[in-house]
Order: structure tokens, then sequence, then C-alpha cells
């Protein structure tokens, strides 16, 4: 009899790992509706004999309720990502 090599993960490391790519999704979503820079910057280009071409348009920054959410999606971020790469079921396979 053939045994099967799939894995089951404990729950809790598995709803961490969801919750962290729903947070980066998140993250995403905000990233493409704010402007480019967190603070007020004038607009630029680059100069025109630079090897690559590249400007942006002046930003008003990020508003505080945008900023404050983009802080909490970030402290999340990190809490996950650090409680799945500390987790104990990682202790079960031996060193490489």
């Amino acid at each position: 009899m053939r045994r099967s090599s799939f894995v089951r993960l404990p729950q809790d490391l598995t709803d961490a790992q969801n919750e962290l790519r729903q947070v980066r999704a998140d993250l995403r979503t905000l990233y493409r509706r704010v402007p480019w820079s967190a603070e007020p910057l004038d607009a630029w280009e680059t100069h025109e004999n630079a090897w690559r071409q590249a400007s942006r348009p002046a930003s008003p920054g990020w508003g505080p309720q945008d900023a404050a959410e983009i802080a909490r999606l970030r402290k999340r971020e990190f809490e996950l990502a650090t409680a799945i790469v500390t987790h104990s079921y990682w202790n079960e396979f031996a060193d490489a």
C-alpha cells in the first residue's frame, strides 16, 4: 500500500498563512490607491541622458487615515510572518 506524501499542517499555521495572504492583498490594493510617496514631494524626472528614463508626478503624500491603515497592515504582516516562521511545527524537521 502506498503512503500519501501529503502533510497536514496545524490549523493555526494554516490560518496564519491564509491571513498573511489576505493582509498582503489588502496592502497591494491600498498601495495602488495612495500616492506614490508617503510624504509630499515635487514631481521629478531623470536627466535626458539617463540610461533609463523615469519620472513621477507631484505627490501630496498619504493622508493620515491611509498612513494609519498601512502602518496597521504592515504591523500585522510582521506579526503573522514571525508567527509562521517560528511556529513549533517546523521543529519536527531535521536541520538541513
